[in-house]
């Protein structure tokens, strides 16, 4: 799996880090080679590292190895947040979105994962059963 670009908006660590409400890293812009990511404490570097996967996880976040270790409720802002990766394996390139809105006490979290297909056009990720990975989490 290689990431290839980023997209995190409404994340604490971006916004208090970066003081930005969003943040858009084109990782294939980037030289081969080692990239370093340098700045002070609480500057949003391990938000970054932390979202460079297509999972709904922050691992660094995790206090152990179980679903109920993480909740990304407690690292977002705001009433809605976006987390965006789109990345390759075996040659072909994904989009992984988490979208988070909390317009009230409760919030709900959706998640989906296309492929490009022909033409560049982005299409569900469909599993051997025909069923679209999608989900929903209150």
């Amino acid at each position: 799996m290689r990431p290839l670009k980023l997209t995190l908006e409404g994340f604490v660590g971006v916004r208090d880090g970066m003081k930005r409400e969003s943040v858009t890293l084109d990782l294939e812009a980037l030289p081969d080679g080692l990239i370093a990511l340098t700045g002070p404490n609480g500057a949003g570097k391990t938000t970054i590292m932390d979202n460079l996967h297509p999972y709904p996880i922050m691992p660094s976040r995790a206090s152990k190895l179980s679903v109920d270790a993480f909740s990304y409720w407690d690292h977002i802002c705001g009433t809605s947040a976006l987390k965006e990766l789109e990345w390759e394996h075996d040659g072909i390139r994904y989009r992984s979105s988490f979208t988070f809105r909390k317009p009230g006490k409760t919030g709900k979290a959706e998640y989906d994962r296309d492929y490009r297909g022909v033409h560049d056009t982005w299409r569900p990720v469909l599993l051997a059963a025909g069923q679209h990975v999608a989900g929903t989490a209150g």
